[in-house]
């Protein structure tokens, strides 16, 4: 019969505690491969199997206000990957010691992760398009081209607005004014939409 180490006991006695029965009852669930063992480990190992007897950290009296940032799609993709690739660490390990419920029940939960994971990242583009997060190409270079044609037109006309405002102006300033504006609209050009590129 296969010797189960000190933690176990200690996961033994907590699993007696949550569902009131003794710990008899629990090590039959645990030497029967019962689902209600397995999912109790599952479930300390999604809760980050936080070591029995400290106590749980008392729920905020306040709901969370969750930041934008915390939200965003990119956000919640990673933390869906650190989640998944957390759980395969957890079931390695729990391999590594020997731990078969343990194991078994981390790899599903790791399986679902993955799953999850893919259709998350399968989905969000079309998730991002839906919410507004992401505006198709041809019209950010109608909305860009607009623009620049808008600030290329006001550079054009700034020299000699400028130099109708300034009448005192010599010749040679004017020159250089206008060759300025020459240059930033030499600059505006050398603009590639191509890098819009998704």
């Amino acid at each position: 019969m296969k010797k189960h180490g000190r933690e176990q006991a200690e996961l033994i006695k907590a699993c007696a505690a949550a569902h009131g029965v003794t710990t008899r009852a629990v090590r039959k669930w645990r030497d029967q491969a019962d689902g209600r063992w397995s999912k109790f480990l599952a479930e300390r190992a999604a809760a980050g199997m936080v070591p029995v007897g400290l106590a749980s950290p008392a729920a905020p009296a306040v709901s969370r206000e969750w930041s934008d940032e915390e939200l965003a799609l990119d956000n919640q993709i990673r933390k869906m990957k650190e989640a998944t690739a957390d759980l395969r660490e957890r079931a390695e390990l729990a391999k590594s010691v020997g731990d078969l419920d343990a194991e078994m029940a981390l790899r599903r939960m790791w399986l679902q992760h993955a799953e999850a994971l893919r259709r998350l990242e399968k989905d969000a583009p079309g998730i991002s398009a839906a919410s507004g997060d992401v505006v198709p190409k041809k019209l950010a270079v109608q909305i860009i081209v607009g623009y620049s044609a808008a600030i290329a037109a006001a550079v054009a006309n700034l020299p000699d607005r400028l130099i109708s405002m300034l009448p005192s102006l010599g010749d040679d300033i004017a020159e250089k004014i206008r060759a300025e504006a020459d240059e930033i609209r030499r600059a505006a050009k050398d603009i590639r939409l191509d890098a819009l590129a998704v």
